[in-house]
């Protein structure tokens, strides 16, 4: 979706729709695959993801454990995923 950025430190990152604040969320690997957690009252919001060829993620995410859409991701210059 355009104008939409996760900003991703450590275990903790929000999703931020253009201007408007952040929705908070916790980072999880699982599996070898990322699960990002957002916090109430979204809860029951995840994003999972998985590295796709060199330099993207692709992403799926699911509210109430029902996918309800796709989306990928790619690292910007400001924006770095930890995986340690």
């Amino acid at each position: 979706m355009l104008g939409v950025c996760k900003r991703i430190r450590g275990n903790r990152g929000e999703t931020r729709f253009g201007p408007l604040p952040g929705v908070a969320f916790r980072v999880e690997e699982r599996q070898g695959d990322i699960a990002l957690f957002y916090r109430p009252p979204l809860s029951m919001f995840i994003d999972q993801l998985r590295p796709g060829p060199p330099g993207l993620w692709l992403g799926q995410s699911t509210v109430g454990g029902r996918k309800f859409g796709r989306f990928h991701m790619t690292r910007s210059a400001q924006i770095a995923l930890s995986r340690s």
